[in-house]
């Protein structure tokens, strides 16, 4: 198991190094290496680009938020011993260098896989399929569905409701209505891993299924979130990315599109409303088909949620620019060479680009060009939602509030029928200050050569970790990091993380 899991590291490692190194490019750093809080954010991208996944603890990450640094017991959901996270901790403290930061995106990918190992484990358990011989592909299937049901269920469900599920006595499709095509998804990824012809498989099999599931799910699943988004950029028309509050419930009412229900205040708490006009709000689409109301499964780790085309727009720019400011004349040539033409008016677009390089910079990261391409590619960025609390799925907002998050069907009805009809104009204003201001990188990165040793238990703790449930075991099993040192600029060396297990 150990020796399975560093090798599943270290695959994914120069997978995830890939991903990060443009982002190290781009981001504001010093030598090379990223503060603690803008290591983060670029955790936090890499799996939302990738994946589509909102990782626990990294949703409020952005540069222009005030979030709270979130802690690797947090991420990693305490898999990992203190001490070890202390150490941890203590090696990014002076700042974090690609490795460093692709070691614990490929941890975390490791943690997943396992986690999705174990609910095929307990199915195959109830099932009372053998972990060691060979089961039919029909009973593969079985197993494959009952664990993503699992997600969708969200952590796993209760056991009277999974039950429920699987005998049929409750409808997973009116759950998720989507189910017919997440299960021909799931054939078609059976139908390229798996050997061909084959009749019977071992429990093994799955490894190769699980990862290609990790890999492509987020993507196959925005198709959903795509198809949402046409809908409402049907209603659109007068002020692009924003729909009107009382056409958006019309739609619900008169049109069946069932999932445009949520309350004023819900949809305030996402970030999603636009209120600038009270007697008219508008539902803001990016901030609400990015947001967490739409996520469609839950891991112990991340939730599986739509992704964010404007991360793509992002992505060419730092690729072109290279660094984490440009003057405003070099964005604006650069944008129209490499990005789709602005869906507002250039002449607003390119003096509100001056206005926010108030010292002959724009910081790409910052909240204002955020606020800047919500503008320019309304259908596409997410308008920056500051000093807000964290957001919340649906089950979290209601149990913090005590209130729901849809609106009953009469006091919709009375909403839509009461409520004035279209403004006949799209005036939005700017809400972020014309400056660069964001989470600024402390003034200089001390060097502190640091021998991380003694990382491994004491005796105490070594009898304390087999006191530990499997589930447990296995995890930490997987995810143990030891630290060393390697000799980087000159004599001064600074941390690298080499993973290993017990």
């Amino acid at each position: 198991m150990g020796a399975k899991s560093r090798q599943w590291i270290e695959r994914q490692l120069p997978t995830f190094e890939a991903a990060l190194q443009p982002l190290f490019t781009s981001l504001p750093s010093q030598q090379g290496q990223l503060s603690q809080h803008v290591a983060m954010y670029a955790l936090h991208r890499v799996f939302v680009d990738e994946r589509g996944w909102f990782v626990n603890s990294l949703e409020e990450s952005s540069l222009y938020s005030p979030a709270t640094l979130a802690s690797l017991t947090s991420i990693l959901q305490n898999q990992i011993p203190s001490r070890v996270d202390q150490e941890f901790q203590a090696c990014f403290q002076d700042g974090v260098a690609p490795k460093e930061l692709a070691v614990l995106a490929a941890t975390l990918d490791s943690l997943v896989h396992q986690e999705v190992l174990e609910r095929a484990m307990a199915v195959f358990k109830l099932k009372k399929l053998p972990l060691f011989g060979r089961v039919s592909i029909d009973q593969m299937d079985q197993v494959m569905e009952q664990v993503m049901m699992s997600y969708i269920l969200e952590e796993g469900g209760s056991a009277s409701a999974m039950e429920a599920y699987i005998s049929g006595n409750l409808s997973i499709a009116e759950r998720y209505p989507n189910w017919s095509e997440l299960q021909r998804f799931l054939r078609n990824i059976e139908g390229v891993v798996l050997p061909a012809k084959s009749t019977h498989l071992k429990f093994e099999d799955l490894t190769a299924v699980i990862h290609e599931l990790q890999t492509h799910f987020g993507r196959w699943q925005d198709g959903e979130c795509q198809e949402q988004m046409r809908e409402l950029h049907k209603m659109d028309q007068e002020c692009p990315g924003h729909v009107n509050l009382r056409d958006f419930y019309a739609a619900n009412l008169y049109k069946g599109k069932w999932q445009f229900s949520e309350t004023a205040d819900y949809l305030r708490a996402l970030g999603a409303l636009e209120e600038s006009q009270p007697d008219s709000p508008r539902v803001i689409l990016a901030n609400y088909v990015q947001g967490p109301n739409n996520c469609v499964s839950s891991s112990r780790y991340y939730s599986q949620c739509c992704l964010n085309p404007c991360s793509s727009h992002l992505a060419k720019l730092e690729q072109a620019v290279g660094g984490p400011e440009v003057s405003p004349e070099v964005l604006q040539s650069t944008i129209a060479m490499v990005l789709p033409r602005p869906q507002a008016s250039p002449t607003q677009l390119w003096d509100r680009l001056r206005k926010i390089a108030p010292e002959g910079k724009v910081a790409l990261h910052g909240s204002s060009f955020a606020e800047w391409l919500h503008r320019a590619y309304p259908r596409d960025c997410p308008a920056p939602v500051l000093h807000a609390p964290k957001q919340e799925r649906p089950r979290e907002y209601t149990a913090r509030t005590g209130d729901p998050t849809d609106v009953p069907e009469a006091e919709m009805r009375s909403f839509v029928e009461e409520s004035p009809g279209h403004v006949g104009q799209c005036d939005l204003k700017w809400g972020v200050s014309a400056d660069n201001s964001w989470d600024k990188l402390e003034s200089e990165t001390r060097y502190t050569g640091r021998r991380l040793l003694n990382v491994l238990p004491t005796t105490e703790t070594f009898f304390t970790f087999f006191t530990w449930p499997w589930a447990s075991f296995a995890a930490l099993f997987s995810t143990v990091l030891l630290f060393a040192l390697y000799p980087r600029r000159g004599k001064e060396p600074v941390c690298d993380l080499l993973v290993t297990s017990y």
